[in-house]
């Protein structure tokens, strides 16, 4: 890896001019600046023209469009395709970076030969990946993807991973049939091909309150492309973590159809596999439906108490406007 790494931002966009400027101010704070920006609108109702040739005069960003809405796994391939750096760092437009996030990759990278990056993020105000910050001390250690996702699926997350381009060309790109799963289908593909490089310091703000939230619409779950997305990572996990995490998944779906008060489709539930889960993970799942929503909704209302409004802002000493 040269001393200074080109690295090209790729931040799919759709009707979300407002946080768009936000996620573009994060990246004009950066103590590292990426060699380039490409803003791809998937079909916009008012694509963001202007507020693209504005941040052009900061740092090189362009705006690539697609004419009609092609989905999240199609605007991130359109920008892939399209950029120059040796590194591609995704950033999804309604998110936000702290301003060392890039140049706590480059650091990383300049001792590490790395492919597969993702730093700490912060969820909604909550904390993620807490216990790997409370027991990993050292930053940017080397894992298995597997072995931190089984503990925590969001430790990568589509605004706090940065690969070497020649990951695409060996794994492929976002699977574009996907309506949900499919940043998870890659991270899999990657893991199962190249180590996880992690940085326990919180980086990256993701936001869980916008508009369009894919949890929120199960009937995406029900396509027969999600079947395919479980039959493919069902065939290929190889190591008892792999299966594991296949099998926490089908879980988690089935469980949020428990939450939603639908029937889930036969077929999904057909492939769970009691083997490979953890015991409270089966105690889950035998709970009563009744008692696992209620159980569920004080949980979330818990969480949300605790959260502190602000907190990414407060950490990293930085306000946003808007």
């Amino acid at each position: 890896m040269s001393a200074r790494p080109s690295i090209s931002v790729v931040i799919p966009h759709y009707n979300q001019n407002a946080y768009l400027e936000q996620a573009l101010q994060s990246i004009a704070r950066q103590k590292y600046l990426p060699s380039e920006v490409i803003v791809v609108d998937d079909g916009s109702a008012k694509p963001p023209v202007e507020l693209v040739a504005f941040y052009n005069t900061k740092f090189p960003v362009k705006l690539l469009r697609h004419d009609i809405n092609r989905g999240v796994s199609a605007a991130r391939n359109t920008g892939i395709g399209a950029a120059t750096g040796e590194f591609i760092a995704l950033l999804d437009a309604d998110d936000l970076w702290a301003p060392e996030h890039l140049s706590g990759f480059v650091e990383c990278a300049g001792r590490q030969d790395i492919r597969f990056y993702s730093a700490q993020s912060v969820y909604g105000y909550r904390r993620r990946n807490e216990l790997l910050s409370e027991f990993l001390k050292h930053p940017c250690f080397r894992e298995d993807y597997f072995h931190l996702a089984v503990g925590n699926a969001l430790v990568v997350n589509s605004s706090n991973v940065i690969f070497h381009r020649k990951v695409f060309e060996r794994t492929g790109l976002f699977d574009e049939d996907l309506p949900v799963f499919e940043d998870l289908d890659f991270w899999m593909r990657a893991g199962k091909q190249y180590p996880l490089f992690f940085m326990p310091v919180t980086m990256v703000f993701i936001r869980t309150d916008t508009p369009g939230s894919l949890t929120k619409r199960p009937e995406l779950y029900e396509r027969m492309s999600i079947m395919r997305f479980f039959e493919r990572h069902l065939t290929t996990a190889k190591t008892a973590e792999q299966k594991h995490f296949v099998q926490q998944n089908i879980l988690g779906t089935l469980l949020n159809f428990r939450y939603w008060n639908r029937p889930a489709p036969a077929w999904l539930e057909s492939m769970l596999n009691m083997q490979h889960l953890s015991p409270l993970e089966k105690i889950k799942w035998k709970m009563p439906a009744g008692m696992f929503r209620f159980l569920r909704y004080w949980i979330k209302q818990i969480r949300m108490m605790k959260n502190q409004p602000g907190l990414f802002e407060k950490e990293h000493h930085i306000r946003f406007d808007g």
